[in-house]
């Protein structure tokens, strides 16, 4: 009895010492995965929404999905992260000519208002009288100056912040294109272990987050193209210059 009381204490021991150690590796896995986690969701979010798209590139390129990866990733990054780039340049641009202006302004007094903008719809009369009363005060600017110049320095050190978010996002696409090009091994993976966290309806549950995920997306989509077509008009009408330009960022 001594004899088997112990190896069933030895054996406890051994037990619990293992799941230390699975949780233990458990933990440092998570915690080196941790920083990549908002990638792979993104590139998750991407692959699902666009295997439609996907597909119907691999049956116009006769079935290379490889091929279709590739080109899939050179035109998302081109859609997605190549105008975040213009857009981060032109911000740190912008910075440096609104810093330029204050100074001129500073010393040779503030310039008129642009003609388009005292013509924009409703609120293009406000801004003339408000400009017209900055004119007037004059020593606004040199009072204001150096909180003007904090904030330029402030939006400059977003768009440079938003470079680690264009390498997240380049990663992302990167991923998805991957995961596309190695779908069906994946979602063999995914299925497995959808049915061993909830059983026989693990593969219903990954299909209904798959449509769902590929409804939002399209909704997302439809509703930002809407907004920048309409955005694009307004500017038009409105005369404002680079009105396609603007309705492309909105």
């Amino acid at each position: 009895e001594t004899v088997t009381e112990s190896g069933q204490r030895l054996r406890v021991i051994e037990t619990a010492l293992a799941l230390l150690l699975v949780s233990l590796l458990l933990a440092a896995t998570f915690r080196v995965l941790l920083p990549f986690a908002g990638v792979l969701t993104y590139a998750a979010i991407i692959a699902t929404a666009t295997s439609g798209l996907f597909d119907r590139m691999v049956d116009l390129l006769n079935g290379r999905r490889r091929l279709a990866a590739v080109l899939f990733g050179a035109v998302a990054v081109t859609i997605t992260v190549v105008p975040l780039i213009y857009v981060s340049s032109s911000v740190a641009d912008l910075v440096g000519i609104a810093e330029r202006w204050l100074s001129a302004a500073s010393r040779e007094g503030i310039p008129n208002l642009p003609e388009w903008i005292a013509g924009l719809p409703l609120i293009g009369k406000k801004a003339a009288a408000a400009w017209q009363e900055l004119q007037r005060e004059g020593g606004v600017l040199q009072q204001y100056q150096p909180q003007l110049v904090a904030a330029g320095r402030w939006l400059l050190d977003r768009s440079l912040g938003l470079a680690g978010a264009v390498i997240e996002i380049f990663l992302g696409v990167v991923v998805a294109a991957m995961i596309h090009a190695s779908r069906s091994q994946i979602l063999r993976l995914a299925s497995d272990i959808a049915q061993r966290v909830a059983g026989p309806a693990g593969s219903k549950l990954l299909d209904a987050a798959g449509r769902a995920i590929r409804g939002v997306a399209i909704g997302v989509i439809g509703a930002a193209l809407l907004e920048g077509v309409l955005a694009w008009l307004g500017f038009a009408i409105a005369g404002v210059p680079g009105a396609i330009a603007l309705g492309a960022v909105t």
